[in-house]
């Protein structure tokens, strides 16, 4: 995260996960795409994205509309730190 955060430092998406390390709940960490607990100098890598994506395509949401919103929300978190970490890399 840390070098994600130094290029795309006014990211929604990054400023996100750099608030929650602050937050009690989380005791430094974030949760990348909602699912994986990383540290800010954890590398995010390939098999991370393949972890987050198998997770969702499992989960079958209960009946509660959230869970619906969560995974909406986990998918489109996954697809757009695909897309940042393959423009500096």
């Amino acid at each position: 995260m840390r070098s994600l955060h130094r290029i795309y430092s006014q990211h929604p998406l990054i400023l996100r996960y750099i608030n929650q390390l602050s937050e009690s709940w989380t005791n430094g960490k974030y949760y990348l795409a909602g699912q994986i607990k990383l540290g800010h100098d954890d590398e995010i890598t390939g098999e991370h994205f393949d972890m987050i994506e198998h997770t969702i395509k499992t989960t079958i949401p209960g009946g509660h509309m959230m869970d619906y919103v969560a995974l909406d929300r986990s998918t489109e978190d996954l697809n757009e730190l695909r897309r940042l970490v393959h423009l500096i890399r």
